[in-house]
């Protein structure tokens, strides 16, 4: 399937029983999509139940010019980042198979991985997973605002992708 999310990038998404799992590349000028792993763009994982979200999120990523891998569960978003290397990871707070804040103490043990937590709750959502204590966990609040979700996806990612930019090791940040 393609998409041409910003009328200026042609994306090729390929998808393993979607909605479980969706990958996406930019199509090179020979027509070709590139392996992940060769991606010169930031990659992100999306972690979320809600199909709407998750198009939302999609929306505004491809906007972007990042790839991304999609998870329905906290379980599979797990599998997805211990398989590759993400730039962000974003997800929702409640999931099935493991919430977004079981995913951010799992994702801050092995990586310090900028992580955007979605939630209906706030800022609240930080202190009531218990995860309060961690850098580098940012929430947006839903329902999702296009612009919001933009602003929080580009800040995280300047902060990943400047060189030179210190980044709190995830013992410090424990």
């Amino acid at each position: 399937m393609l998409v041409d999310a910003s009328r200026t990038a042609t994306w090729v998404l390929i998808s393993d029983s979607w909605p479980n799992r969706m990958i996406a590349h930019r199509r090179r000028g020979n027509g070709n999509s590139t392996a992940m792993r060769n991606r010169t763009g930031p990659t992100l994982l999306i972690a979320d139940d809600d199909h709407k979200d998750v198009q939302a999120i999609v929306n505004v990523v491809s906007g972007l010019g990042c790839g991304f891998i999609t998870a329905t569960t906290g379980a599979t978003a797990w599998r997805e980042f211990s398989r590759s290397r993400f730039d962000l990871v974003v997800a929702d707070l409640n999931m099935p198979g493991g919430d977004g804040g079981v995913l951010a103490r799992r994702v801050r043990t092995r990586s310090t991985t900028p992580f955007l937590l979605l939630s209906e709750l706030g800022a609240a959502s930080l202190e009531i997973c218990r995860i309060d204590d961690m850098a580098g966990i940012e929430v947006v609040s839903k329902p999702l605002v296009a612009a919001d979700l933009r602003d929080a996806i580009e800040g995280q990612l300047r902060l990943v992708l400047t060189p030179g930019q210190p980044r709190t090791p995830p013992a410090a940040a424990a």
